[in-house]
């Protein structure tokens, strides 16, 4: 099988419970399905799993079990970094380190967030990556009019999200920012709301990098011939059912006399 070693990192903050059109799922559900999608499709690449919000987590290092990268996708969720904000520089720099060693192999980081970075350090990292060979992707969810943050404890909704004055906070895609890091990482930006697949378009772009081979094996194949023997062998007791015993007793005798 051929491939390449491919890094999701998804952001899970708050904001990406946000849902930019009324009753449509929220961000990060959405983003998750696309995914599912992705890994659908994928052949003989490995794929690897971070989370992040203010922090990095790696939720699947880079993997060829395909089954078990969407049993832990289907796990994620905003709860498992309790560091709230978004550092995508800091998920780049984690993705950097967690890539499997071989330097012969292509690697590729996908970022899928709104974008909203609380941290200066994102584009800085994007060029430190692509300087190691790693090309950045970036897919923002969310739109430039934003979208309210809804609040939930024990997945029950409580309201939304709201600062110290008390007015409901907004959080809005940052395209612009993603475009930058997407360009110092060699990569491309595709905002999903343009697209009802925008991994696809992140898929097809990685399929035109070179594509190393993973693992190979030889199995021999064996073709049956056992037909034959058993076709004469029922052909013979036929021949017994249908021809007369004296037909046998001559035969007996020739055999004999030649002998």
């Amino acid at each position: 099988s051929e491939g390449v070693d491919i890094i999701i990192a998804l952001d899970i903050s708050n904001s990406m419970m946000a849902s930019d059109k009324a009753g449509q799922i929220n961000r990060l559900k959405k983003s998750k399905l696309d995914i599912e999608k992705l890994i659908g499709k994928l052949g003989g690449d490995r794929l690897g799993l971070i989370v992040f919000a203010g922090a990095p987590v790696v939720q699947l290092p880079v993997t060829e079990d395909l089954a078990a990268s969407k049993f832990f996708l289907s796990g994620i969720n905003t709860n498992m970094i309790s560091l709230q904000g978004t550092d995508i520089g800091s998920a780049i720099s984690l993705a950097l380190v967690s890539f499997p060693k071989e330097d012969k192999r292509q690697k590729v980081l996908i970022i899928i967030t709104d974008g909203e970075d609380h941290e200066p350090n994102a584009i800085l990292a994007a060029s430190d990556a692509f300087r190691n060979k790693v090309t950045i992707h970036t897919i923002g969810y969310g739109s430039e009019k934003g979208a309210p943050i809804p609040v939930y404890e024990n997945e029950k909704y409580k309201g939304l999200k709201r600062d110290q004055d008390g007015n409901t906070i907004i959080t809005r895609l940052n395209s612009a920012l993603l475009k930058e890091i997407a360009k110092a990482g060699g990569g491309i930006y595709v905002a999903a709301s343009e697209t009802a697949s925008p991994l696809e378009i992140i898929r097809k772009e990685i399929r035109k990098m070179q594509q190393t081979e993973i693992a190979s094996a030889k199995f021999p194949e064996y073709e049956d011939r056992f037909q034959i023997f058993v076709g004469m062998a029922i052909l013979f007791l036929l021949l017994e059912m249908l021809l007369p015993n004296k037909s046998f007793d001559l035969f007996t005798k020739i055999i004999q006399n030649a002998g």
